[in-house]
């Protein structure tokens, strides 16, 4: 027993140990620590897409936003630090960071060793129990304490040094970038199509613009036939092109009518509006030959809109079909160190296996040759003798032809791995989970998740049984060998099948192709 002095110098002893450790470990932890920050933080990004909506009668382009997968890698992000803000900008939360990781780790082993000596009174001595139990007190307090510098230190890692000077900003109507200062990114005028972007969140636009509603600020439409391919409809006719003097002064007039339009009641404004439209086109009515004209634009405009909009449909579907087709015939490999990972659990399964049928004796002891043992629960009086066993011959010669040191290293690693099968449990479970974060979720499949359930029981299995003081019984042997079998076979199975077939599937239309 250690008396009150060693404690407390041992306490002492730890809590300096700790902050030392924390303190080397954050100087050189720091850039990874940043890095790590930018990559949680980031988010997607909203980009404007162009896609034209055609109506027949009509054209109009609208623009539409849809998110865009820009999330950055690793070496992507140190780049961009490195550029925008400089090298010092890695060691960003440094001083915080330094503020806080000595004295959370010297109260974190400092209250380990404390909660130790307290849970080694109440359950068995340094057992798995004590030490869950003493690793979550001691985080539990750590976490409380320090909480407040790790929230300084994360806003620190985010804050960045500089804003950019210009960044690139796409064009609501025309689908053109454009390089605009940083500052007017929300406010500008495309230098294609002289369109102005800013626009609030509602839609509408941030700031008044008089040429909605001055005709005078408009550019005058020339009858002048322009240059454009013919093939491409046009999308609209000035109406001093299709209709007479008299009709397009009453086009006017109409417009300005409905544009002093004042309702009686306010909440009747779409009711009286629609009235008074339709009261102002049976008054101003267009005369016969610019009625007969209009009616042969639309017909001339609906052809040519049906053309392109059955065409865009069909090659938009093909594009579809042929992407489907090609990713449901293709097959899913998984990466070479997924498949290492899969195997090495497949390793550990069966070192367990073979550990649970040897028992207590060791195959590797110099100068013995030991049969396999029965599984638990098998009939002992059926065991051969060990000079009589029909591979026990084979087995010495077989040991004869590798080297002493060989021999013994084997020897060694059978009876570290026989007296720490918990820790060969808790890889072989920590290697199929990490296998699966490493394939993705394409690559994901039932076996590798039956796998790790599997990994996960035997794990409770063996806690189980170190957790119990006196005999484990005889069924939980039992069980704890099924399992190991069990989980064996499942191992090697997910191990050999290293692809994932993809079969065909039927290909489904956009929601915008289906009928309604």
């Amino acid at each position: 027993m250690a008396t009150g002095g060693q404690q407390k110098e041992n306490t002492l002893l730890h809590l300096f140990a700790g902050g030392c450790g924390g303190t080397v470990g954050a100087i050189f932890t720091c850039p990874l620590e940043v890095i790590k920050t930018r990559l949680q933080s980031s988010r997607l990004a909203l980009r404007t897409v162009y896609y034209p909506q055609v109506h027949l009668g009509t054209i109009s382009g609208a623009g539409m936003v849809r998110p865009t997968s820009v999330t950055p890698g690793l070496f992507q992000v140190l780049k961009s630090i490195l550029e925008k803000e400089g090298p010092k900008s890695l060691f960003r939360g440094l001083g915080p960071n330094l503020v806080g990781v000595a004295p959370s780790r010297a109260v974190y082993f400092a209250c380990y060793s404390k909660a130790k000596e307290q849970f080694n009174g109440i359950f068995v001595p340094n057992s798995n129990i004590v030490h869950i139990f003493s690793a979550g007190s001691a985080a539990f307090i750590t976490n409380s304490l320090m909480n407040p510098i790790w929230m300084v230190k994360t806003r620190m890692q985010l804050e960045q040094k500089m804003k950019p000077t210009h960044t690139m900003v796409n064009c609501w109507f025309c689908n053109q970038d454009t390089l605009v200062p940083y500052g007017n990114r929300n406010c500008w005028d495309c230098p294609h199509c002289e369109q102005y972007n800013g626009f609030q969140e509602n839609g509408d636009y941030n700031k008044p613009i008089p040429a909605q509603y001055m005709e005078h600020l408009n550019h005058v439409v020339s009858s002048a036939p322009s240059l454009r391919d013919p093939s491409q409809p046009q999308q609209w006719v000035s109406s001093q092109v299709l209709l007479c003097k008299r009709c397009n002064h009453h086009q006017t007039t109409k417009i300005k009518q409905l544009a002093a339009f004042a309702p009686r009641e306010e909440g009747r404004y779409d009711e009286e509006v629609e009235v008074y439209r339709h009261h102002l086109e049976q008054m101003y009515k267009l005369c016969r030959p610019c009625q007969a004209a209009v009616e042969y634009y639309i017909k001339h405009q609906n052809r040519q809109l049906r053309a392109l909009l059955l065409s865009h449909q069909f090659k938009r579907r093909e594009a579809d079909q042929t992407h489907a087709q090609s990713f449901c015939s293709s097959t899913v490999k998984s990466p070479v160190q997924v498949i290492l990972l899969r195997a090495l659990a497949f390793l550990a399964c069966a070192f367990l296996l073979t550990t649970t049928l040897y028992g207590a004796s060791d195959p590797f002891a110099p100068g013995t040759t030991v049969p396999l043992a029965l599984p638990p629960g098998g009939n002992g009086s059926a065991t051969p003798d060990n000079g009589t066993a029909p591979g026990a011959e084979g087995w010495r010669q077989l040991l004869g032809l590798l080297p002493e040191h060989m021999a013994e290293k084997l020897w060694e690693a059978w009876a570290f791995g026989q007296s720490h099968q918990t820790g060969v449990v808790a890889l072989g479970l920590l290697t199929c989970l990490l296998a699966m974060l490493l394939a993705g979720r394409i690559r994901l499949r039932r076996i590798d998740a039956f796998c790790t359930c599997l990994w996960a029981l035997l794990l409770g299995l063996h806690l189980a049984e170190q957790h119990l003081q006196a005999a484990p019984p005889s069924w939980l042997d039992t069980l704890k060998f099924s399992t190991t079998s069990l989980c064996c076979l499942v191992g090697f199975t997910a191990a050999v099948a290293t692809r994932k077939a993809t079969g065909p599937r039927r290909f489904r239309p956009r929601r915008s192709e289906k009928q309604p």
